[in-house]
């Protein structure tokens, strides 16, 4: 795995984990993404992309697929993406890359709310 590969795979990883629980939430509306589309006011191809887990939404579009489902953004978010905060580890480390000092790894454990997650992932999505 190269890595750029290894430096995503939890980023991709939370894409999936949101994309199948909208899925799952349509299903139990009996809709389809054209219908969630049309309801939050967004492009089917953007329904699809979140689905997919190729990116994870705004949080403008979050909110707005979250009032379409008749949710919250928090409840929207599956419960594996809630973080844990554990008092041994540090609610914010970084550190230099080894082998490129030029990168940095950054691991954050705290809470943070819908919306500032949302501007994380996409941050690190046009990264």
């Amino acid at each position: 795995m190269s890595r750029k590969a290894a430096l995503t795979a939890p980023l991709k990883s939370s894409n999936a984990e949101f994309g199948r629980r909208l899925q799952s939430l349509i299903l139990e509306r009996n809709w389809n993404q054209a219908e969630l589309a049309r309801a939050a006011g967004l492009g089917r191809d953007s329904i699809s992309t979140y689905i997919r887990g190729k990116v994870f939404p705004d949080p403008k579009n979050l909110k707005r697929i979250a009032d379409a489902l008749g949710m919250t953004p928090q409840q929207l978010m599956p419960s594996d993406m809630t973080a844990v905060i554990d008092a041994e580890v540090p609610a914010l480390e970084i550190r230099q890359s080894a082998t490129d000092p030029s990168q940095v790894h950054i691991r954050i454990n705290r809470t943070v709310t819908v919306e500032q997650a949302a501007k994380i992932f996409s941050i690190l999505n046009h990264a």
